[in-house]
């Protein structure tokens, strides 16, 4: 199996009743992933000095599905921002879902308040 990206449709047409004329549509990209095993490798430490990391390849990896990606950071807030930016989202969905998803924006402005930040 080949990797990349490819787009789905999803339609609902109404049934054989008087919304027969209506549909719900759902368009979505979705990234195809070969299948394989995921690694992850970190690395830490400060850029002081020149620094070089050596990553091995399996000889039975998939053609083109193998990534490299490298994120660095100026200091260590730098991380807890980028942890702010995966908690905070905007709410959608049932119920449930968007309660999950607003008590963590809650919980941190009621901080934000607290701390006059």
């Amino acid at each position: 199996m080949k990797g990349g990206h490819d787009r789905v449709d999803v339609a609902r047409t109404g049934d054989d009743r008087a919304d027969s004329d209506r549909a719900d549509i759902v368009v979505r990209e979705i990234e195809i992933i070969p299948n394989g095993r995921e690694q992850s490798l970190v690395f830490n430490g400060r850029l002081e000095n020149a620094v070089q990391h050596e990553l091995d390849f399996p000889a039975s990896s998939i053609p083109e599905a193998s990534k490299i990606f490298v994120r660095l950071y100026p200091g260590p807030m730098s991380q807890v921002v980028e942890g702010m930016d995966a908690i905070l989202r905007m709410p959608n969905g049932c119920f449930e879902q968007t309660s999950s998803s607003t008590y963590p924006n809650v919980l941190a402005l009621d901080y934000m308040k607290r701390t006059r930040s």
